[in-house]
């Protein structure tokens, strides 16, 4: 059995593989380049102070909520916060980083919904949240997690 390379296929495939790569590049250069500055100046600012995702309800007044900073700028939202198993223990509508606003907008390890397995007190462990938030005039969401230590 003979086997016979096309030299022209071989050359098309060739051409094809370097013009992707070029144009992947390219793209890559306008996403990081040109448009993520102009992206992250606008939204980097609440997005980069959400990696706050520990805390710890235990009454000695470091850390007792649960604060999300520079939310102010962004009145319209809602905040979820979810057990392990996906029941909702927490939900506040706007959220409120101040927790003399009571325990009904901001998140002190209590849980604020009629159906909370464990009662008020959450138990320490893994929770999800979800943000809600209005940017420019569009639902954003961001998701993810916050350990409660007591």
């Amino acid at each position: 059995m003979a086997i016979s390379l096309d030299n022209k296929k071989k050359k098309h495939n060739f051409v094809t593989k370097y013009f992707l790569l070029h144009m992947k590049v390219s793209i890559l250069f306008v996403f990081f380049v040109v448009l993520a500055p102009v992206f992250s100046s606008k939204a980097s600012d609440l997005m980069d102070t959400l990696s706050y995702n520990y805390f710890s309800p235990n009454g000695d007044s470091i850390n007792d909520s649960y604060i999300i900073e520079n939310l102010e700028k962004y009145r319209d939202n809602k905040f979820s916060v979810f057990n392990r198993w996906g029941d909702l223990v927490f939900y506040a509508s706007p959220y409120s980083n101040n927790p003399n606003d009571g325990e009904n907008k901001t998140f002190i390890g209590l849980c604020n919904q009629p159906l909370c397995v464990f009662g008020k007190n959450l138990p320490e462990g893994a929770y999800f949240y979800q943000l809600e938030y209005k940017f420019e005039d569009k639902p954003t969401y961001i998701n993810g997690k916050i350990i409660l230590k007591r």
